[in-house]
């Protein structure tokens, strides 16, 4: 039988994965918490696609009227934009719940911007900067020119971002303006930092459960950090689940000895175990807990 968790793994691995699935998908690992059933969402989503399909010319818009298209339905008409206080209420980082409430995290509320592009015929995409999670607009080609591309605040309503508002922006993150700074954020990229923002959620209110969720979640993202393992061991113990606890640190034992090429452990501190061991030690007392 397919869960819901296997059917995230295969989305985020697919050649081509889907933001919107992703979500919904993620959203229904939190449980009661994710509110609105998928089906409901998707129609909410494709009646605002086809309200911004309305209002395109697609022989004259251009990334400009696209992104104004885009900004009178759904930041003008629907109100859809970040609420103050938002990073401390889970229903934020739920797409769902979202879409009902109309406010979200800048992250969630730029995926309702790209979904609904989508549907309208708009060419967007992702931008992760620092800070700040906003959409570009485009025409649609490889590499947008100068006048190809739109910088875009959904969370703000749909407040356009030229060239200063962008430095701007990079200044106050302490970050210096590079190449490839426009490409298209990955939908793993996004579900990745989406779920960061659920596992900073729930360091911040102790919630081992909501933690342990979204760290097993993380697992399933191609990329994700090897520290997050460490991450799922603790929450796993924090909710008394001291076997799952020690597997997961024995398997990840596993996989650093496997990553290590073959001669160089001759190379180790003899009286250092390594960390492979150390894990295992972990786990062995993770396990003595049991009795």
């Amino acid at each position: 039988m397919t869960t819901t968790r296997d059917a995230l793994a295969a989305e985020l691995r697919a050649a081509q994965p889907d933001l919107t699935t992703a979500l919904l998908l993620l959203a229904q690992e939190a449980g009661p918490q994710a509110g609105e059933p998928p089906v409901a969402v998707l129609d909410t989503l494709r009646g605002w696609g086809e309200r911004v399909r309305d209002r395109v010319d697609s022989a004259a818009a251009g990334p400009y009227g696209g992104a104004a298209a885009l900004r009178t339905v759904l930041g003008d008409e629907v109100g859809l934009r970040e609420l103050p206080g938002d990073p401390d209420d889970l229903r934020a980082s739920l797409l769902p719940q979202v879409v009902r409430r109309r406010r979200g995290l800048p992250i969630l509320v730029s995926a309702v911007w790209l979904d609904v592009a989508r549907r309208a015929g708009i060419p967007a995409h992702g931008l992760g900067m620092p800070g700040r999670f906003l959409v570009a607009v485009t025409d649609g080609s490889a590499d947008p020119g100068p006048g190809g591309l739109v910088v875009v605040d959904p969370a703000s309503g749909g407040t356009t971002l030229e060239d200063r508002g962008v430095d701007a922006l990079l200044a106050t993150a302490g970050v210096a303006r590079a190449p490839g700074l426009f490409a298209p954020a990955t939908v793993p990229d996004i579900v990745l930092r989406v779920l960061n923002n659920i596992r900073l959620l729930a360091h911040r209110h102790a919630d081992a459960r909501t933690l342990l969720w979204a760290a097993e979640s993380s697992l399933l993202v191609p990329g994700h950090p090897p520290p997050l393992v460490m991450e799922v061991a603790r929450a796993q113990a924090d909710l008394g689940r001291f076997g799952d606890a020690a597997a997961t640190l024995i398997a990840y034992a596993d996989r650093l000895e496997d990553a290590v090429p073959r001669g160089l452990d001759e190379l180790a501190d003899p009286d250092d175990p390594g960390p492979a061991e150390r894990l295992r030690r972990q786990a062995r007392q993770l396990l003595a807990r049991l009795n």
